[in-house]
């Protein structure tokens, strides 16, 4: 399968908001002035990842190069190139950045939140280069040691096993309902419609070569890629630690009333 080239991304994603903004009006979150978003799906990812992660993944600007690299010298070995590669390809600065105009027309706060949460990440990590959330998510990869003990470094435990009393026993296998991947049901639901990334269907997060993996935009894994996927925990400590505490609550609520309003819709279309 070869991938859409830069130009093609860029037609495909400004036709999604065109279409998003006009099947879609801003929808206020009662309690949060000036908070709207957009309910575009009739079904969304029973946890927060599928917005906490490209959230995060907006604010850095980009994975780090080492798993950009990897992937190629992978790709090359198996005798493919990026232009070739399947829809588990990761995210390119490129991809993200082309992506914010689909996050902007879901979340009317998005440039807010993304301009907090760098500002934060610097604050703790010195720079946005610094922060290797996304690096000890790809840890638990075979072969990828040195990602491992970069993650103990910068997130205080393994970060390709760790899971919090949250996640339930096993760590991060998608019972958090906070920012765990996402359920199986899920999976199972919306693969056929290209929502998530590699991987069997039904099998809670995507894992694959690349480890569990989210994709940057909802439904368009194939298209824009995807990004690792951090445990739930690791994620709740790099937002709760760089965002502003009004503003991760203001998150939190844009993401439930999405969600309410996606299961709202599912049960009077089920009468």
């Amino acid at each position: 399968m070869v991938s859409m080239s830069d130009v093609a991304k860029k037609e495909k994603m400004a036709q999604l908001v065109a279409d998003m903004e006009g099947q879609c009006s801003w929808i206020p979150i009662e309690g949060f002035l000036g908070t709207s978003v957009r309910v575009w799906r009739e079904k969304v990812p029973q946890t927060q990842s599928w917005c906490y992660i490209p959230l995060i993944a907006s604010a850095l600007g980009s994975l780090p190069p080492e798993l950009l690299a990897q992937q190629d010298e992978e790709l090359s070995n198996a005798g493919e190139s990026t232009k070739g590669a399947s829809a588990t390809r990761f995210a390119t600065e490129e991809d993200i950045a082309n992506a914010q105009s689909f996050w902007r027309a879901t979340f009317s706060r998005w440039d807010a939140w993304v301009a907090d949460l760098q500002a934060g990440i610097t604050r703790k990590h010195g720079s946005l280069a610094s922060c290797r959330i996304f690096l000890a998510a790809n840890a638990g990869k075979k072969g990828n040691k040195k990602g491992a003990e970069k993650g103990r470094d910068d997130h205080g435990g393994d970060a390709s096993s760790s899971g919090s009393q949250r996640d339930g026993p096993g760590g991060d296998a998608g019972k958090s309902n906070h920012v765990g991947a996402t359920s199986t049901g899920d999976l199972a639901s919306n693969q056929n419609k290209g929502d998530y990334g590699n991987g069997k269907k039904g099998k809670g997060k995507r894992r694959g070569k690349k480890g569990s993996t989210t994709p940057l935009v909802v439904g368009q894994a194939k298209n824009f890629g995807v990004l690792p996927h951090p445990p739930a925990r690791q994620q709740e400590m790099l937002l709760e630690s760089c965002l502003n505490p009004d503003l991760l609550v203001e998150i939190y609520a844009s993401i439930g009333f999405i969600k309410a309003q996606c299961e709202q819709r599912q049960h009077q279309t089920a009468k």
